[in-house]
């Protein structure tokens, strides 16, 4: 009897196990269908993502071509040629003007520059010519100071040598007239420049 219960459970066993591979199957049969519905809409969206660059890419060159031609076209016209003369005329005047003015403001610096070396040369010739004035007065002054010198030392041997003179002639006066007298003295002259008379009587 065992054997029998036993030999009658296994089939149910069986068609559990064939019901979950046909679950299996259908599952994995609905994940490949959602997975190539996902790729097909992932293809589709690339390809509508793609057309759209391109649809944009040349709407851009379509419209950059017209712009392009538009823009040669208004060019091309005589009042843009005229109006665009106009503003290079008008500009090219600015810019000389500003390179005049640039020219005008570097000349005057320069000329500033100039005065101001000028100036300080001309203050340094001065200060020299100051300096070589004052050497020149003091170098005179020097001059003079030695003439005076030199003058007063002559004026002081001139005296000393006249008053040496006026002593040597009262010494020769003196040494001269002491001789006189003595040679008067013995010539037996007197004042008035008559002999004297010798006496040669002889005492009675």
């Amino acid at each position: 009897n065992r054997g029998g219960k036993s030999s009658r459970r296994s089939p149910p066993t069986k068609r559990r196990s064939s019901a979950s591979l046909e679950r299996e199957r259908v599952a994995a049969a609905e994940a490949a269908a959602a997975a190539e519905a996902r790729a097909r809409a992932e293809d589709a969206a690339a390809r509508k993502a793609l057309e759209a660059r391109l649809i944009e890419a040349e709407v851009q060159k379509q419209v950059a071509r017209l712009v392009e031609e538009r823009v040669a076209h208004v060019l091309d016209s005589d009042a843009v040629k005229q109006s665009l003369q106009a503003r290079l005329i008008a500009e090219r005047k600015a810019m000389e003007a500003a390179v005049e003015a640039e020219l005008e403001e570097e000349r005057v610096a320069m000329e500033a520059e100039q005065r101001a070396a000028k100036q300080a040369i001309d203050d340094k010739k001065a200060e020299l010519q100051g300096l070589e004035a004052a050497r020149l007065q003091a170098e005179q002054e020097a001059r003079q100071l030695a003439q005076k010198a030199e003058i007063s030392e002559a004026e002081q041997r001139l005296l000393e040598l006249q008053a040496k003179v006026r002593a040597d002639t009262a010494k020769k006066k003196k040494e001269a007239s002491k001789k006189k007298k003595d040679q008067d003295r013995i010539l037996g002259t007197g004042k008035g420049g008559k002999r004297e008379k010798i006496s040669f009587k002889l005492a009675l």
